[in-house]
């Protein structure tokens, strides 16, 4: 239901790949990125983030991250949870990449807040 009254914000960040990441996760079997990105988004599932994948699934350059808070639950604890999760979201990723990449890249990617 739409509505014209904002009562959120999103808190949002990105994980980029470098270049040597994309030449990894190209590199790899169909079946070994559909089991890199099941275990990402597993991951990324249970601490409540959302995602996507830019620009898609077969050419990963990136993964936004986005966390909303409700302003009637905006308070500073709430607000920030919500920057530790992100945060958290960044280090799967780098953890899942590490598992998943690491015969094939030694890249420290980067993660903005």
């Amino acid at each position: 239901m739409y509505r014209d009254k904002v009562d959120s914000i999103s808190i949002e960040t990105f994980r980029a790949f470098t270049e040597e990441d994309k030449r990894a996760y190209a590199y790899l079997k169909k079946e070994k990125k559909q089991e890199f990105i099941w275990d990402l988004q597993k991951s990324l599932l249970e601490i409540n983030v959302e995602f996507f994948f830019v620009p898609d699934l077969d050419k990963l350059e990136r993964i936004h991250l986005t966390k909303k808070i409700y302003f009637d639950a905006l308070i500073k604890d709430k607000f920030v949870d919500t920057i530790l999760a992100l945060r958290r979201a960044g280090s799967l990723i780098e953890l899942s990449m590490y598992q998943h990449l690491r015969h094939y890249s030694n890249s420290n990617g980067n993660l903005m807040i």
